[in-house]
């Protein structure tokens, strides 16, 4: 893990946002880490005005909000997963965007699992 100060995360996390991979920032309360996301989303809004961001708080999610709710499918009498629309979605969101996972260190232990298969695997469930 490699130690930055907000002001090189400002450098760098455009780069950082080219290479699709999840960045974990880790600091005190109050120390500007949303802030920094927000203006790198302001900015790419200057380019692209429907760039999307989606503030999430992983420390008040529950596991169903992440994984979402099963249904059966009538005609083919198999159950399924119906994902929340807490996640991204192209038609409401656009494109292109930044999806923010905050307070994870407080989340709940099933709500962190379910979340590290959308970090690693950029899927939960049904949801891709």
């Amino acid at each position: 893990m490699q130690s930055m100060t907000l002001e090189q995360v400002k450098t760098v996390l455009p780069s950082l946002f080219t290479t699709r991979k999840p960045v974990f920032f880790w600091g005190g309360s109050g120390t500007a880490k949303s802030t920094t996301c927000h203006l790198f989303v302001d900015d790419k809004r200057e380019v692209n005005p429907e760039f999307g961001m989606i503030d999430l708080r992983a420390s008040q999610l529950d596991p169903v909000d992440v994984r979402g709710m099963p249904y059966v499918n009538v005609d083919t009498k198999v159950s399924s997963w119906c994902p929340f629309d807490v996640f991204p979605n192209e038609e409401r969101d656009g494109k292109f965007g930044l999806l923010l996972l905050e307070e994870l260190n407080s989340a709940l232990p099933a709500v962190l699992a379910s979340l590290y298969e959308l970090l690693f695997d950029r899927r939960i469930g049904n949801y891709k």
